[in-house]
């Protein structure tokens, strides 16, 4: 499959919203029947009919805001130079989309006049048998195969791997994602969830915040 490198168009960023928020979280396991149908991606134009359906659902129930899950367990719902495609969206890790549904959910919010924020997973991964089909150019797969950082950058518990943000370099990785995402499809905020499952620290944990804060910012 050809790899989806050019998001879909984008349209501007609303007015931030006035009053209250409103908002809902539009997860993994809202997207799966929708990103996918018999283990493949779903084609381009049903795809988007189907997610503007809810888009147009959350719009009806009174909601101004959208957090759209990106990045669930160090993998992407778009094309990213960090983490490998979601195989929530391919048929299995390793393999490419044929395009951007990331771009499309926004595009498609953007549309029905809501505020949109990018949501990501920060610390939680993926299992050795996920890992192992990743693509060498990234660096979950390079710190799994490293003696050094496997075990240090990434740590196993419960038969899952999770980044280790007391690591300069894995807070570095996880603000560097942040801010692929936040530039391609000018969001209006990054929301991060489960950030807490590993550390040496609480000190590190909120440097990782942090530096979130601060790649957004910037």
């Amino acid at each position: 499959m050809a790899t989806a490198s050019v998001p879909a168009p984008v349209y501007p960023a609303p007015k931030p919203v006035s009053g209250e928020t409103k908002a809902v979280w539009v997860s993994q396991f809202d997207l799966q029947n929708v990103l996918k149908t018999n283990g493949a991606q779903r084609d381009q134009e049903t795809f988007t009919a189907l997610f503007g359906q809810m888009m147009d659902n959350i719009k009806s129930y009174g909601f101004n805001t959208v957090f759209l899950q990106a990045r669930p367990y160090s993998d992407s719902f778009y094309p990213s130079e960090y983490f490998p495609w979601s195989d929530m969206v391919v048929s299995s890790f390793g393999e490419e989309a044929e395009y951007d549904p990331y771009g499309i959910m926004v595009t498609q919010a953007r549309k029905r006049g809501l505020s949109v924020h990018g949501w990501i997973n920060p610390l939680r991964a993926m299992t050795d048998s996920e890992i192992k089909l990743v693509d060498d150019r990234f660096p979950i797969k390079q710190w799994y195969n490293d003696p050094d950082k496997r075990g240090k950058n990434i740590v196993l518990k419960d038969g899952r791997w999770y980044y280790n943000s007391s690591v300069p370099e894995v807070r570095q990785l996880i603000a560097d994602g942040a801010k692929e995402l936040l530039s391609k499809y000018q969001l209006d905020g990054i929301h991060i969830d489960d950030y807490f499952y590993y550390s040496d620290s609480l000190d590190a944990v909120s440097a990782m915040v942090k530096g979130i804060y601060d790649a957004v910012k910037s």
